[in-house]
Protein backbone atom coordinates (compact mmCIF):
# COMPACT_ATOMS: atom_id res chain seq x y z
CA UNK A 1 0.00 0.00 0.00
CA UNK A 2 2.31 2.57 -1.19
CA UNK A 3 -0.01 5.50 -0.36
CA UNK A 4 -0.16 4.54 3.26
CA UNK A 5 3.43 3.75 3.68
CA UNK A 6 3.15 3.27 7.52
CA UNK A 7 1.07 -0.02 7.55
CA UNK A 8 3.03 -3.53 7.47
CA UNK A 9 2.38 -6.44 5.27
CA UNK A 10 1.74 -8.12 8.39
CA UNK A 11 -1.04 -5.91 9.82
CA UNK A 12 -2.24 -5.83 6.43
CA UNK A 13 -2.62 -9.58 5.67
CA UNK A 14 -4.05 -10.12 8.97
CA UNK A 15 -6.75 -7.83 8.63
CA UNK A 16 -8.43 -8.70 5.10
CA UNK A 17 -8.14 -12.43 5.88
CA UNK A 18 -11.38 -11.40 8.03
CA UNK A 19 -12.89 -9.70 5.37
CA UNK A 20 -14.59 -12.43 3.83
CA UNK A 21 -16.60 -12.81 7.26
CA UNK A 22 -19.06 -10.05 6.24
CA UNK A 23 -19.17 -11.04 3.02
CA UNK A 24 -20.02 -14.26 4.15
CA UNK A 25 -22.37 -12.98 6.78
CA UNK A 26 -24.03 -10.81 4.16
CA UNK A 27 -24.03 -13.91 1.05
CA UNK A 28 -26.23 -16.02 3.79
CA UNK A 29 -28.58 -13.61 4.69
CA UNK A 30 -29.29 -13.13 1.21
CA UNK A 31 -29.79 -16.96 0.95
CA UNK A 32 -31.94 -16.99 4.18
CA UNK A 33 -33.97 -14.51 2.51
CA UNK A 34 -34.99 -16.72 0.04
CA UNK A 35 -34.72 -20.29 1.65
CA UNK A 36 -38.11 -20.92 3.50
CA UNK A 37 -36.95 -23.71 5.28
CA UNK A 38 -34.01 -23.96 7.67
CA UNK A 39 -33.38 -27.00 6.50
CA UNK A 40 -32.64 -26.46 3.70
CA UNK A 41 -30.51 -23.48 4.61
CA UNK A 42 -28.50 -25.29 6.55
CA UNK A 43 -27.72 -28.12 4.25
CA UNK A 44 -26.74 -25.48 0.75
CA UNK A 45 -24.82 -23.19 2.97
CA UNK A 46 -22.72 -26.01 4.54
CA UNK A 47 -21.77 -27.27 1.24
CA UNK A 48 -19.50 -24.38 0.76
CA UNK A 49 -17.53 -25.89 3.54
CA UNK A 50 -16.66 -28.83 1.88
CA UNK A 51 -15.40 -27.42 -1.54
CA UNK A 52 -13.32 -24.71 0.53
CA UNK A 53 -11.41 -27.40 2.83
CA UNK A 54 -9.23 -28.86 0.61
CA UNK A 55 -7.35 -25.37 -0.07
CA UNK A 56 -6.53 -25.42 3.40
CA UNK A 57 -3.78 -28.41 2.00
CA UNK A 58 -2.22 -25.98 -0.22
CA UNK A 59 -1.28 -23.07 2.27
CA UNK A 60 1.93 -23.59 3.28
CA UNK A 61 3.30 -24.16 6.98
CA UNK A 62 4.64 -20.93 8.42
CA UNK A 63 8.79 -20.56 8.08
CA UNK A 64 8.90 -19.12 11.37
CA UNK A 65 7.30 -22.07 12.87
CA UNK A 66 9.84 -24.69 11.22
CA UNK A 67 12.55 -22.85 12.30
CA UNK A 68 11.66 -22.96 15.59
CA UNK A 69 10.63 -26.75 16.06
CA UNK A 70 14.21 -27.38 13.79
CA UNK A 71 12.24 -28.89 10.46
CA UNK A 72 15.61 -27.40 8.44
CA UNK A 73 14.58 -29.42 5.53
CA UNK A 74 11.01 -28.19 5.01
CA UNK A 75 12.36 -24.62 6.38
CA UNK A 76 15.42 -24.64 3.38
CA UNK A 77 12.85 -25.83 1.16
CA UNK A 78 9.72 -23.30 1.65
CA UNK A 79 12.85 -20.03 1.90
CA UNK A 80 13.72 -20.87 -1.36
CA UNK A 81 10.71 -21.65 -2.89
CA UNK A 82 9.56 -18.20 -1.49
CA UNK A 83 12.71 -16.34 -3.05
CA UNK A 84 12.50 -18.08 -6.31
CA UNK A 85 8.54 -17.45 -6.79
CA UNK A 86 9.43 -13.38 -5.71
CA UNK A 87 12.37 -13.24 -8.02
CA UNK A 88 14.70 -12.58 -5.01
CA UNK A 89 18.30 -14.01 -5.17
CA UNK A 90 19.30 -15.16 -0.68
CA UNK A 91 22.39 -13.56 0.71
CA UNK A 92 22.52 -15.93 3.55
CA UNK A 93 23.20 -19.83 3.13
CA UNK A 94 19.23 -20.91 4.28
CA UNK A 95 21.03 -22.69 6.99
CA UNK A 96 22.66 -19.72 8.43
CA UNK A 97 19.51 -17.58 8.80
CA UNK A 98 18.02 -16.41 12.34
CA UNK A 99 21.81 -18.58 13.51
CA UNK A 100 23.63 -15.32 13.69
CA UNK A 101 23.53 -13.74 17.36
CA UNK A 102 22.31 -15.93 20.46
CA UNK A 103 19.32 -15.02 20.98
CA UNK A 104 17.06 -17.24 18.73
CA UNK A 105 18.07 -20.61 21.04
CA UNK A 106 15.44 -23.40 20.74
CA UNK A 107 12.97 -23.39 24.14
CA UNK A 108 11.44 -26.36 24.57
CA UNK A 109 7.81 -24.40 25.40
CA UNK A 110 4.28 -25.63 25.87
CA UNK A 111 1.01 -24.91 27.24
CA UNK A 112 2.31 -24.53 31.17
CA UNK A 113 5.09 -22.05 29.90
CA UNK A 114 1.76 -19.55 28.88
CA UNK A 115 1.56 -19.42 32.95
CA UNK A 116 5.11 -18.29 33.48
CA UNK A 117 6.95 -15.27 34.46
CA UNK A 118 6.81 -13.54 32.00
CA UNK A 119 3.27 -14.66 30.44
CA UNK A 120 1.12 -15.00 33.50
CA UNK A 121 -0.06 -12.06 33.54
CA UNK A 122 -0.56 -11.53 29.26
CA UNK A 123 -2.47 -15.04 29.64
CA UNK A 124 -4.82 -14.18 32.32
CA UNK A 125 -5.70 -10.65 30.72
CA UNK A 126 -6.13 -12.32 27.72
CA UNK A 127 -8.41 -15.11 28.97
CA UNK A 128 -10.72 -12.39 29.69
CA UNK A 129 -10.62 -9.75 27.02
CA UNK A 130 -10.97 -12.70 24.41
CA UNK A 131 -14.44 -14.04 25.61
CA UNK A 132 -15.69 -10.28 26.48
CA UNK A 133 -14.76 -9.46 22.66
CA UNK A 134 -16.53 -12.25 21.52
CA UNK A 135 -19.38 -11.60 23.73
CA UNK A 136 -20.05 -8.29 22.76
CA UNK A 137 -19.60 -8.97 18.78
CA UNK A 138 -22.04 -11.97 19.07
CA UNK A 139 -24.01 -10.34 21.43
CA UNK A 140 -24.72 -7.14 19.27
CA UNK A 141 -25.03 -8.84 16.45
CA UNK A 142 -27.70 -11.70 17.76
CA UNK A 143 -29.71 -8.04 19.57
CA UNK A 144 -30.49 -7.24 15.66
CA UNK A 145 -33.28 -9.17 16.04
CA UNK A 146 -34.73 -6.39 18.18
CA UNK A 147 -33.76 -3.49 16.40
CA UNK A 148 -36.50 -3.63 13.68
CA UNK A 149 -39.15 -5.94 12.19
CA UNK A 150 -36.81 -6.18 8.90
CA UNK A 151 -34.45 -9.15 10.74
CA UNK A 152 -32.48 -9.42 6.66
CA UNK A 153 -31.98 -6.11 6.55
CA UNK A 154 -30.81 -5.66 9.82
CA UNK A 155 -28.24 -8.48 9.40
CA UNK A 156 -26.76 -7.63 6.31
CA UNK A 157 -26.46 -3.73 7.29
CA UNK A 158 -25.09 -5.02 10.52
CA UNK A 159 -22.65 -7.24 8.71
CA UNK A 160 -21.58 -4.71 6.37
CA UNK A 161 -20.24 -1.78 8.75
CA UNK A 162 -17.95 -4.28 9.36
CA UNK A 163 -15.49 -3.55 5.98
CA UNK A 164 -15.19 -0.02 7.23
CA UNK A 165 -14.28 -1.09 10.65
CA UNK A 166 -11.40 -3.74 9.41
CA UNK A 167 -10.30 -0.96 6.94
CA UNK A 168 -9.77 1.76 10.15
CA UNK A 169 -7.95 -0.73 11.65
CA UNK A 170 -5.66 -1.53 8.96
CA UNK A 171 -4.83 2.56 8.91
CA UNK A 172 -4.56 2.90 12.02
CA UNK A 173 -2.63 -0.40 13.83
CA UNK A 174 1.00 0.45 12.83
CA UNK A 175 -0.23 4.00 13.73
CA UNK A 176 -1.09 4.34 17.39
CA UNK A 177 -0.46 0.80 17.97
CA UNK A 178 -2.10 -2.55 19.19
CA UNK A 179 -3.05 -1.19 22.79
CA UNK A 180 -4.90 1.74 22.41
CA UNK A 181 -6.92 0.16 19.77
CA UNK A 182 -8.04 -3.09 21.64
CA UNK A 183 -8.63 -0.98 25.02
CA UNK A 184 -10.29 2.22 22.59
CA UNK A 185 -12.56 -0.60 20.80
CA UNK A 186 -13.65 -2.35 23.97
CA UNK A 187 -14.65 1.08 25.65
CA UNK A 188 -16.17 2.91 22.85
CA UNK A 189 -18.31 -1.05 22.25
CA UNK A 190 -19.39 -0.66 26.09
CA UNK A 191 -20.47 2.90 25.96
CA UNK A 192 -22.18 2.74 22.82
CA UNK A 193 -24.30 -0.54 24.05
CA UNK A 194 -25.07 1.15 27.71
CA UNK A 195 -26.65 3.91 26.28
CA UNK A 196 -28.28 1.98 23.70
CA UNK A 197 -29.52 0.22 27.00
CA UNK A 198 -31.37 3.24 28.20
CA UNK A 199 -33.14 4.35 24.92
CA UNK A 200 -36.50 3.37 22.82
CA UNK A 201 -36.48 1.68 20.01
CA UNK A 202 -35.84 3.97 16.80
CA UNK A 203 -33.21 5.29 14.91
CA UNK A 204 -31.11 6.86 17.17
CA UNK A 205 -30.83 3.31 19.39
CA UNK A 206 -30.00 1.47 15.77
CA UNK A 207 -27.49 3.69 15.54
CA UNK A 208 -26.09 3.15 18.47
CA UNK A 209 -26.13 -0.39 18.42
CA UNK A 210 -24.27 -0.32 14.72
CA UNK A 211 -21.86 1.95 16.34
CA UNK A 212 -21.10 -0.63 18.80
CA UNK A 213 -20.73 -3.65 16.45
CA UNK A 214 -18.56 -1.52 14.25
CA UNK A 215 -16.04 -1.25 17.18
CA UNK A 216 -16.69 -4.83 18.45
CA UNK A 217 -16.05 -5.84 14.68
CA UNK A 218 -12.31 -3.81 14.78
CA UNK A 219 -10.96 -5.37 17.96
CA UNK A 220 -12.26 -8.90 16.88
CA UNK A 221 -9.37 -8.07 14.20
CA UNK A 222 -7.19 -6.53 16.14
CA UNK A 223 -6.73 -9.38 18.76
CA UNK A 224 -5.86 -12.63 16.88
CA UNK A 225 -2.80 -10.29 15.73
CA UNK A 226 -2.20 -8.87 18.83
CA UNK A 227 -1.89 -11.90 21.06
CA UNK A 228 0.21 -13.92 18.29
CA UNK A 229 2.47 -10.73 18.55
CA UNK A 230 2.35 -11.39 22.02
CA UNK A 231 3.94 -15.09 22.25
CA UNK A 232 6.82 -16.68 21.53
CA UNK A 233 6.98 -18.62 18.13
CA UNK A 234 6.52 -22.51 19.93
CA UNK A 235 3.48 -21.90 21.63
CA UNK A 236 1.74 -18.90 19.42
CA UNK A 237 -0.81 -21.12 17.69
CA UNK A 238 -0.98 -22.59 21.24
CA UNK A 239 -1.65 -19.48 23.07
CA UNK A 240 -3.80 -18.00 19.99
CA UNK A 241 -5.94 -21.66 20.11
CA UNK A 242 -6.42 -21.46 24.03
CA UNK A 243 -7.86 -18.16 23.71
CA UNK A 244 -9.73 -18.52 21.22
CA UNK A 245 -11.46 -21.75 23.40
CA UNK A 246 -11.94 -19.68 26.01
CA UNK A 247 -13.62 -16.80 23.84
CA UNK A 248 -16.27 -19.73 22.34
CA UNK A 249 -16.88 -21.13 26.14
CA UNK A 250 -17.59 -17.66 28.14
CA UNK A 251 -18.17 -15.41 25.00
CA UNK A 252 -19.75 -17.46 22.20
CA UNK A 253 -21.90 -19.88 23.98
CA UNK A 254 -23.34 -17.50 26.38
CA UNK A 255 -24.16 -14.90 24.26
CA UNK A 256 -27.50 -15.69 22.54
CA UNK A 257 -28.62 -16.40 25.79
CA UNK A 258 -27.85 -13.10 26.83
CA UNK A 259 -29.14 -11.25 23.48
CA UNK A 260 -32.11 -13.55 22.68
CA UNK A 261 -33.54 -14.91 26.43
CA UNK A 262 -32.31 -12.35 28.94
CA UNK A 263 -35.06 -9.81 28.01
CA UNK A 264 -37.78 -12.16 28.55
CA UNK A 265 -37.15 -12.97 32.16
CA UNK A 266 -35.47 -9.42 33.07
CA UNK A 267 -35.95 -6.04 31.27
CA UNK A 268 -35.31 -5.52 27.13
CA UNK A 269 -32.24 -3.28 28.66
CA UNK A 270 -30.39 -5.66 30.68
CA UNK A 271 -28.61 -7.69 27.53
CA UNK A 272 -27.09 -3.93 26.49
CA UNK A 273 -25.84 -3.20 30.16
CA UNK A 274 -24.32 -6.54 30.76
CA UNK A 275 -22.91 -6.59 27.21
CA UNK A 276 -21.70 -2.95 27.91
CA UNK A 277 -20.67 -3.40 31.53
CA UNK A 278 -18.46 -6.15 30.73
CA UNK A 279 -16.74 -4.20 27.54
CA UNK A 280 -15.87 -1.94 29.64
CA UNK A 281 -14.21 -3.66 32.27
CA UNK A 282 -12.56 -5.41 29.25
CA UNK A 283 -11.23 -2.36 27.96
CA UNK A 284 -9.65 -1.17 31.08
CA UNK A 285 -8.12 -4.63 31.80
CA UNK A 286 -6.41 -4.74 28.05
CA UNK A 287 -4.40 -1.77 29.51
CA UNK A 288 -2.62 -4.17 31.56
CA UNK A 289 -1.01 -5.61 28.73
CA UNK A 290 2.16 -4.57 27.04
CA UNK A 291 2.66 -2.73 23.43
CA UNK A 292 3.74 -4.77 20.39
CA UNK A 293 4.31 -2.10 18.22
CA UNK A 294 7.94 -1.33 17.04
CA UNK A 295 8.99 -5.13 18.58
CA UNK A 296 10.07 -8.10 16.43
CA UNK A 297 7.81 -11.08 16.92
CA UNK A 298 9.39 -12.67 20.03
CA UNK A 299 11.12 -15.89 19.82
CA UNK A 300 11.61 -16.97 23.04
CA UNK A 301 10.34 -15.72 26.70
CA UNK A 302 13.64 -13.91 27.21
CA UNK A 303 12.09 -11.64 24.22
CA UNK A 304 8.58 -11.13 25.87
CA UNK A 305 10.54 -10.08 29.24
CA UNK A 306 12.19 -7.74 27.08
CA UNK A 307 9.47 -6.29 25.43
CA UNK A 308 7.73 -5.66 28.60
CA UNK A 309 10.83 -3.70 30.41
CA UNK A 310 11.01 -1.68 27.26
CA UNK A 311 7.74 -0.77 26.76
CA UNK A 312 7.07 2.97 26.78
CA UNK A 313 3.97 4.51 28.56
CA UNK A 314 1.08 4.53 25.75
CA UNK A 315 0.66 8.10 25.59
CA UNK A 316 4.45 8.34 24.67
CA UNK A 317 4.19 5.77 22.16
CA UNK A 318 1.45 7.77 20.47
CA UNK A 319 3.51 10.99 20.77
CA UNK A 320 6.68 9.36 19.66
CA UNK A 321 4.81 7.58 16.80
CA UNK A 322 3.47 10.97 15.65
CA UNK A 323 6.77 12.64 15.49
CA UNK A 324 8.85 9.62 13.65
CA UNK A 325 5.62 10.27 11.54
CA UNK A 326 6.15 13.99 10.94
CA UNK A 327 10.15 13.52 10.24
CA UNK A 328 9.68 10.99 7.87
CA UNK A 329 7.57 13.43 5.67
CA UNK A 330 9.98 16.04 6.17
CA UNK A 331 12.63 14.35 4.79
CA UNK A 332 10.21 12.86 1.74
CA UNK A 333 9.50 16.20 1.26
CA UNK A 334 13.38 17.98 1.29
CA UNK A 335 15.57 15.06 0.39
CA UNK A 336 18.19 17.44 1.84
CA UNK A 337 16.89 16.84 5.73
CA UNK A 338 18.96 14.37 7.49
CA UNK A 339 17.86 12.61 11.12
Amino acid sequence: MPVFHWVTYKSLVGVVVGMGIPVGSCLISLVAMYTPYWSTLQWTTSLATFIQAALWFTVPESPRWLRANDRAIEYEALIKAGAKKNGKQLTLAVGDIGKKDDKNKREDLGVKDMFSRELRLISLVLFLVWPITTMAYYGITFSFVNLSDDLFINFIVGSLIEIPANILVILLMDLVGRKPLVSGSLLFTGVACIISGFLEEGSFRTVLTMTGKFFATGNFSIVYIYTAELYPTRIRSTAVGSCSVMARLLGAIPSPYIALYLPHVTTPAMPYLVMGGTAVVGGLIALMLPETLGFKLPETLEDVGTMRREQRPMFKQLCNKKTENRQTNAVELNPNIHS
